[in-house]
């Protein structure tokens, strides 16, 4: 389309041309200023370190007098947000929030493993979502929290669900099942925790702590038995593709594979089927072979010669 066309469409090509010459846009910043804003933030970081909030204040004044247009050093002048968290410096880290400095997953794992509720606190109030996934394989920070009674306690009380998961399918009651004391799984219960999928059980299989046992015994009342012949996340689509290579099985098949023979005889005598085979085609008993838990292999040995009518 050539210019007489053009401009018998209205287009004017030469109303309200300014002809002056336009000076040569200059660089976003020299050398020079990035050494500055390095040194900057420096600075910033080793004041967060020692809490020093006017020093802090100071130095993000530098910083952006320095680079006024350098957001990104600004958003994130280095580690000093982790490092003020890391050393309970509330004050620094309120300070920088109003800063507008990104909050990211890493302060608020920290945050969560220092226990430190004002710095949760202050997390929520500025943007953070209790139930995010950390990572496409971590859960929400409430996972990090379960080993306390009193963090679990304000995680709940702050619309923490022990049931939300990540992509890959862990969620913050799988960990419990794991790692919690007692009285932190049964509150976990009563804020909407449930046994509606085998990963429950698989994850208390895996439990060390001496009243496994029990809990497993508690598990299968409160509906377990009736998941306890399903596949590791087979009811969560997505979860069950990601890791569907990693030989995802029952509860039976991961006692099999630590070698808990008291665990396997609970799970059989509450109708676990010992003929089922995991996600790349292994049964309970290959499992406890390959991983020569000699005890377990020699159990589900003599189940299998058993006749079906007397299983």
């Amino acid at each position: 389309m050539d210019r007489a066309t053009l401009e018998a469409m209205g287009i004017n090509f030469t109303a309200g041309l300014d002809r002056t010459p336009v000076p040569p846009t200059p660089a976003y910043d020299s050398p020079s200023v990035y050494f500055e804003v390095d040194q900057a933030i420096e600075e910033v970081e080793q004041a967060a370190i020692i809490g020093d909030l006017s020093a802090v204040k100071v130095t993000l004044a530098m910083l952006r007098a320095i680079s006024p247009r350098n957001d990104g050093a600004l958003l994130q002048p280095g580690s000093s947000l982790l490092f003020a968290i890391e050393n309970g410096h509330e004050q620094v880290v309120g300070f920088l929030f109003s800063e507008r400095v990104t909050l990211g997953d890493s302060h608020v794992k920290l945050a969560t493993n220092k226990r430190n509720i004002p710095i949760l606190a202050s997390l929520l109030q500025h943007g953070w979502k209790i139930n995010d996934e950390l990572a496409w394989a971590t859960p929400p920070a409430l996972a990090f929290a379960i080993e306390d009674l009193e963090l679990t306690t304000w995680f709940l009380a702050h619309g923490a669900d022990p049931m939300a998961r990540c992509l890959s399918g862990l969620s913050p009651f799988n960990v419990a099942m794991q790692f919690a004391p007692f009285p932190v799984i049964e509150m976990l219960f009563a804020h909407g925790a449930s046994v509606n999928a085998s990963d429950t059980l698989v994850h208390a299989v895996r439990r060390d702590a001496g009243d496994q046992v029990n809990l497993l015994n508690h598990l299968l009342d409160r509906g377990g038995r009736s998941v306890i012949n399903e596949l590791m996340y087979e009811k969560i689509p997505l979860a069950y593709q990601l890791q569907k290579w990693f030989a995802l099985g029952t509860p039976l098949h991961e006692a099999g594979e630590h070698g808990k023979l008291d665990v396997a005889k609970l799970l059989v005598g509450n109708g676990a089927d010992f003929r089922i085979k995991d996600s790349l085609g292994e049964t309970a008993l290959e499992r406890a072979r390959r991983n020569k838990h000699d005890e377990v292999v020699h159990y589900l040995q003599q189940l299998n010669r058993k006749p079906t009518s007397q299983l």
